[in-house]
């Protein structure tokens, strides 16, 4: 009996390799449709034949057109969690940006960033609320000039923490 029940696994096991081996070169030689890879039966291996891709009359049209002479600024978001040890808070004011557009938020961002002060923006209702710890109000006030320059209006508010 257990001689039996060894021959029959070993004859399912034989046709499943089998039909498997089968199937695989099925596989590989068929010519899929926008394939560049083609197995010729004469040489045994794979050989890259360049096909005729699908018209590229899309490309030749889109070279044709006219660009515009301007670009709209694209709309992002862009989310930082700076993982470092949260240092001691002493002081901490709030920036208020009134009527902002894309480009005087890309003017504040680089400000802040070109002087190495971790801020955050989010806006609230008609304006844009930019938050800064430990910065002196003298050197804020500099920097407020250096807004208001942009043509920027803001005012500066001593931030307190709502619990």
């Amino acid at each position: 009996m257990g001689r039996l029940l060894l021959i029959v696994a070993g004859t399912i096991i034989t046709v499943a390799l089998l039909i498997l081996f089968l199937l695989l070169y099925r596989y590989a030689t068929q010519d899929a449709e926008g394939s560049n890879i083609h197995i010729r039966s004469d040489t045994k291996r794979a050989d890259i034949v360049n096909k005729p891709q699908v018209s590229n009359k899309w490309i030749e049209e889109l070279a044709q057109k006219k660009r515009p002479s301007f670009s709209y600024p694209v709309k992002e978001i862009q989310i930082e969690l700076p993982l470092v040890k949260k240092s001691n808070i002493k002081e901490t004011y709030r920036l208020v940006l009134k009527k902002m557009d894309d480009y005087k938020l890309f003017c504040i961002k680089q400000i802040f960033n070109s002087r190495n002060l971790p801020f955050a923006l989010y806006a609230e209702k008609e304006q844009t609320v930019v938050i800064v710890h430990n910065v002196g109000l003298t050197k804020l006030s500099n920097i407020a000039k250096y807004v208001k320059s942009y043509g920027i209006d803001l005012q500066i508010e001593n931030y307190e923490k709502k619990d």
